[in-house]
């Protein structure tokens, strides 16, 4: 079955994808450290599971979300569930750093793992599944029959290939769509809201939107569990294919989008607080490797604030040293790992500072050096 999603872009989705865009550059261009992405990857997949509880309609403190992951001996049945989610997220995660490709193995394993916690053959429902969703008011909601399932859920597999392929149309749209139609579908026996959101997830990162896994879009729909299902609200005369009489999926997506750049802002906005804490937390052993320095370093450092390359003639003036002993000194500094050759040409040759004290220049103020 052709799938053909009808969805306008409205200005709140225009303006939505503009945020997601200025927060994604943002964080690309964030001098991040990796000790901040795995502190912020981790964080994000406990509250991951967490939230997914709580869709699911019970709570799971932190603690314990943490001692499913590193591998609880004895577990409730909901715990295993949460163990098992874990488990499905870690699989994305893999899938993301491969060739794209999506496919029925893919979907399959993550329902799977959702479901069962192992990789095994997940089959399309073979009966009717009418749903109800017990975390709020109950909403009701009557799938496809059995025998259209696999049609539909080829036709949506082929429509995601196609454009994440053609590249016409916005990632985060893509994901948005496939979330709803996935739910609409409602493919398997169980786990099928996760296995939407897992699926969501990975096309975000597939197409360079996964931020290293620094965000937890969970977390938004958890925060008003009636909206994430409201939104998800199909209608009775639902055409899961296409024409007049499908479903316009434009707010969802207006959800779905606004959620995505709430996430992104907030891990924009955490990373920048945790690489700050770093920062000052090196400033004391910054401040004793500067201490150490003789004063021509310390008089250096200052003019490598002003520009970050120089030439001996420019260090010599500035030390006012004559050319002979500002050579004689460079050649000393290049030995002992202070300062690197940058233009290498005799008659241009220039020098700048080695990484690791180009960083303390950028990090640290003028008056640390004075």
């Amino acid at each position: 079955m052709i799938f053909e999603p009808r969805f306008t872009i409205t200005p709140l989705i225009a303006k939505q994808l503009m945020a997601i865009e200025r927060q994604r550059e943002a964080i690309a261009v964030s001098p991040v450290s990796a000790a901040v992405i795995v502190s912020l990857h981790e964080k994000a997949q406990l509250l991951s599971i967490q939230s997914s509880a709580q869709i699911g309609g019970y709570e799971i403190s932190e603690n314990t979300v943490k001692q499913l992951i590193s591998g609880k001996d004895s577990m409730t049945d909901k715990e295993k569930e949460m163990h098992h989610y874990f488990k499905a997220m870690d699989y994305v995660s893999q899938e993301c750093r491969k060739k794209f490709i999506i496919d029925d193995r893919l979907i399959s394993n993550i329902n799977s793992l959702v479901f069962t916690g192992a990789k095994i053959n997940s089959p399309y429902r073979n009966f009717q599944n009418p749903i109800e969703y017990k975390a709020v008011e109950t909403i009701s909601y009557t799938p496809p029959m059995s025998e259209d399932v696999g049609p539909l859920m080829e036709g949506l597999i082929k429509w995601i290939t196609q454009s994440i392929t053609a590249d016409q149309l916005p990632a985060p749209i893509i994901a948005g769509i496939v979330h709803f139609q996935f739910v609409a579908i409602h493919p398997f026996y169980d786990g099928n809201g996760r296995t939407a959101r897992l699926l969501a997830s990975y096309i975000l990162c597939i197409t360079g939107y996964g931020l290293q896994g620094m965000y937890s879009l969970e977390q938004y729909y958890a925060k008003d569990i009636q909206t994430y299902f409201n939104a998800l609200l199909i209608e009775d005369e639902y055409n899961y294919q296409s024409g007049a009489g499908a479903t316009d999926i434009t707010p969802f997506l207006e959800y779905f989008l606004k959620g995505l750049a709430f996430s992104f802002e907030g891990a924009r906005k955490k990373a920048h607080q945790l690489n700050m804490e770093e920062y000052y937390k090196s400033l004391p052993q910054q401040t004793e490797r500067i201490r150490k320095l003789n004063p021509l370093q310390k008089k250096t450092l200052t003019l490598f604030q002003k520009q970050r390359e120089v030439s001996l003639t420019h260090f010599s003036q500035f030390l006012k040293l004559k050319p002979r002993r500002a050579y004689a000194l460079l050649k000393k500094w290049l030995d002992e790992g202070f300062i690197q050759v940058g233009n290498t040409s005799k008659k241009a040759r220039t020098y700048l500072l080695t990484a690791e004290w180009e960083q303390i220049v950028v990090d640290s103020k003028k008056e640390q050096f004075s």
